[in-house]
């Protein structure tokens, strides 16, 4: 029998574990929950953190005399070697200065590579390619197994410092049990990336206060054989990433918010396990943690304490995610997809867009951490590197002027991953970038010319010529001006929406020159996008079998074909589940209330859809209901009751709900505040401005049997509730609605400070434009909108049956305050569809700039 543990036992291990334990408590230290190898000492003196991996420790003290003292303790017990400040531990190599620390692993990557036989491999951009992922049947099993094991099982470890490979590594380690000659690849490809990138690794930045936000993303059904997601996550203390995920879902979703909403409830669990860990080491975390998440749905129903039909499977991880939200641990954000720092983790990014979300996951070199600025390093060979957002250097543009000597540009800018130059007759040009085996940038030629800007009428701007030489001005000095005509002369809707600022510098140039939103679309009854004036059909993913029946903003009110209704954005593919209105449309319809009427579906909303985590719709679906919601639950509805006169428009302002009658009369909808701090309409309304005579009544008609039915929108004008009257010309006493044509306008203010309140009549709109429709109206400043007029109104028809686009156009046009006079809403030139049959039914859609 032992009467002690011998090396090698398998006990010995715990046996040692449990006798170091022991020992160090003797010493006042206290043994950790949230991580057992780490023990914390705190006194009157000082503190101390002591970590153990096996018998290789770390400690740290508050002061020499503490860390003196522990180490001569521990000599008495233990032999123990002082190998000095910390340099390297467990294969990292550990960088101090006044930045903070800096993890690298460029050893361990150079010996991998060595190990590998790929020392001398071709340099990749990007450790992914952005294509889909290949599926099991795509390709042949490799011989060697045991080899892709250890390999993969290697580039893990890496994965320690560098986040940037997490994705790429998780992918190649979905298939050890299997793995066939197009995961080799993928597996060369990592290696040949890291060839390039050894000398990186993460910053960890000195933090006053500790803050812990997280960054969550999925991707849905990306998977090709399980048609699994996967989810990322990044945690933030302060500016520096402490933990990072690449994982593959255990379940299969039905839904890209199921998705998401599994990735937040996974990076809510390791920031409770954190924020358990930084509490023993005594971090104030008095601030709730922030995740943020780029899908509303998600958002939503973190907050919202209501089962749905849909993620009633998901309720663990729901119930999980809400308590820590309810209890105030926890808030989660929605952030534009841009500014998604989690999307690196979910799949293969463009090498542009790869760098920019390595940068501000501060993985940089140890010779240039410059946080928050545009970074420079010196390779082995003496050429620039080009870290956090990085631009080409200026031989790049030279070779580009080389090879068309004929063009002299006087001005050049990044947007978009592409490089742009604006010539001396004010053409602009844009190049094709790429990387050489070097990772260094080169200008491949010159596309096209993409417009024709007149920028000699911005004299008002400070322009400066900018010459591109050796020895010239640095980007940062680059005029902020050019940004703002540079993006103004993009014509493409995608570059518009989709803007990526691949320097530093630029990024807070783009943010002081905002990027002006393009004009509306017109959306038909099918997801048919037409843009203005051209008439271009835009594609934007809508599911197949829903029908648009209105919108706001830049979200559409989508019905399914069973009556399931939703609010979605087709730029971002956000989703909002609303109730199920739809269904209770049919059953009146099909028990003969006619009062029905599915032309009139007007939404509206006190503020944008993802600035509230729960946000307030208010629905007219028809003349005599109006719902109120709180999505995915209706908290109140109004149908025929008395004393009510049919609504023909309804809109927020100023926090407030408002609704015009049949008579123009002006009626304020109070809401109060019910159970479960539900918001419900409160009866009876009150009118507020009642249409007297100071109104002018309808134009003259043009003949006897001609008569006007006035169409009113309300619009929220900078600071002004306005009412604009449309008045159509119809046939009576027999209609035909291809008749139909819009003779005039008037426009009114409700001026709500007068006593009593009353309409006052507007003639012009200060520079605005408006955009109206029964089911969507907004204003715009007209210099703030590409190719919009201003004191115009723009408009679309509110009548049309089955016909085609183009018969159902003819009561659309821009019609100008000014002079009276309604221009058409689409060019001569407009390819309009012949061929689609309505019923039309348009509603506007209005695109929103993406930084």
């Amino acid at each position: 029998m032992l009467s002690r543990s011998l090396y090698g036992l398998r006990q010995a291990p715990h046996v040692w574990f449990k006798h170091f334990t022991k020992h160090v408590v003797s010493l006042g230290f206290v043994q950790s929950k949230a991580d057992t190898s780490l023990f914390v000492l705190n006194n009157g003196s000082g503190a101390a953190y002591l970590l153990l991996y096996v018998d290789d420790m770390i400690l740290s003290a508050s002061t020499p005399t503490i860390l003196q003292r522990i180490v001569t303790q521990l000599r008495q017990a233990f032999a123990v070697k002082d190998m000095g400040p910390l340099r390297y531990f467990l294969g990292m190599e550990v960088h101090h200065d006044c930045n903070g620390f800096f993890l690298n692993q460029a050893k361990y990557a150079s010996e991998l590579l060595d190990r590998t036989g790929m020392a001398n491999c071709k340099i990749a951009n990007t450790p992914a390619d952005t294509k889909s992922k290949p599926s099991a049947g795509d390709s042949v099993l490799i011989t060697d197994g045991s080899g892709y094991r250890s390999l993969a099982g290697a580039l893990q470890y890496l994965t320690l410092t560098r986040p940037d490979i997490a994705y790429a590594v998780q992918q190649v380690c979905l298939h050890m049990h299997a793995p066939c000659d197009v995961h080799q690849t993928m597996l060369k490809r990592i290696l040949r990336y890291i060839k390039g990138t050894m000398h990186l690794g993460v910053q960890l930045a000195p933090v006053t206060t500790a803050s812990v936000t997280a960054y969550s993303d999925a991707d849905w059904a990306g998977c090709p054989n399980t048609h699994r997601s996967t989810s990322g996550y990044c945690i933030f203390l302060g500016d520096s990433p402490v933990s990072w995920s690449s994982k593959r879902q255990t379940t299969v979703s039905r839904s890209s918010a199921e998705a998401e909403y599994r990735a937040i409830a996974n990076a809510v669990a390791e920031c409770t396990w954190l924020c358990h860990l930084l509490a023993e080491l005594r971090f104030d975390l008095s601030k709730a943690t922030v995740v943020f998440c780029d899908n509303i749905s998600a958002v939503y129903m973190s907050h919202n304490p209501v089962h749905h039909r849909r993620t009633k499977h998901i309720e663990l991880d729901i119930h999980f995610v809400r308590e820590k939200v309810a209890l105030g641990q926890f808030r989660v954000h929605h952030v534009p997809s841009g500014r998604q720092l989690a999307d690196i983790f979910t799949k293969g990014l463009p090498s542009l867009l790869f760098l920019d979300f390595r940068n501000n996951l501060t993985v940089a070199s140890p010779a240039s951490r410059l946080r928050g600025g545009v970074e420079q390093s010196q390779s082995s060979n003496g050429s620039n590197g080009h870290d956090r957002g990085q631009p080409p250097i200026a031989t790049d543009v030279l070779s580009a002027r080389a090879t068309h000597p004929l063009q002299v540009f006087n001005d050049i800018a990044l947007f978009n991953g592409k490089l742009y130059g604006l010539d001396h007759q004010d053409k602009l040009f844009v190049f094709d970038i790429d990387y050489d085996l070097n990772d260094e940038p080169k200008i491949s030629s010159v596309n096209w010319t993409i417009c024709y800007g007149d920028v000699r009428s911005h004299q008002d701007f400070a322009f400066k010529t900018w010459m591109m030489a050796a020895a010239g001005p640095c980007w940062s000095d680059l005029p902020p001006e050019l940004l703002g005509i540079v993006l103004k002369c993009l014509p493409s809707l995608a570059d518009r929406v989709r803007l990526r600022a691949v320097c530093h510098s630029w990024h807070s140039n783009a943010q002081l020159q905002p990027l002006p939103p393009p004009p509306p679309l017109l959306a038909l009854l099918d997801g048919t996008f037409l843009s203005i004036p051209d008439g271009e059909i835009i594609e934007l993913p809508v599911p197949d079998d829903a029908c648009c029946y209105g919108s706001v903003d830049n979200w559409l009110f989508l019905v399914h074909g069973d009556g399931e209704c939703l609010l979605m954005d087709p730029f971002s593919e956000d989703t909002l589940e609303l109730p199920n209105l739809a269904t209770g449309w049919y059953l009146r319809m099909q028990r003969g209330y006619h009062e029905f009427n599915p032309l009139i579906c007007k939404l509206a909303v006190p503020s944008p859809l993802n600035s509230s985590p729960v946000p307030l719709v208010a629905m007219m679906h028809d003349e005599h209901s109006l719902s109120i919601f709180q999505p995915p639950v209706v908290t109140d509805t109004l149908q025929g009751r008395e004393p009510l006169e049919p609504l023909l428009e309804v809109s927020f302002f100023g926090g407030k709900l408002y609704a015009v009658d049949c008579f123009n009369n002006l009626l304020n909808i109070e809401l109060v505040e019910g159970l479960g701090h539900r918001t419900r309409i409160s009866s009876p309304f009150i009118c507020i401005i009642d249409a007297c005579s100071h109104m002018s009544g309808p134009p003259e008609p043009l003949s006897s049997d001609e008569r006007y039915v006035v169409f009113p929108y309300l619009v929220e004008c900078g600071s002004k509730l306005l009412m604009v009257r449309r008045w159509i010309c119809r046939l009576h006493p027999e209609p035909c609605r291809d008749y139909d044509h819009t003779g005039a306008f008037d426009v009114f203010e409700a001026d709500l400070s007068a006593k009593p309140c009353r309409w006052r009549r507007v003639d012009d709109l200060g520079g605005h434009a408006l955009f109206v429709g029964s089911r969507c109206s907004k204003s715009f400043l007209a210099g703030e909108c590409s190719g919009v007029k201003e004191n115009c109104i723009y408009f679309m028809s509110e009548f049309s049956g089955s016909r085609a686009v183009a018969d159902a156009l003819h009561d659309s046009g821009v019609y100008n305050m000014k002079n009276g006079v309604i221009n058409p809403l689409l060019s001569e030139t407009a390819a309009v569809p012949s061929n689609h049959v309505g019923p039309w039914r348009p509603t506007w859609l209005f695109p929103t700039q993406v930084m």
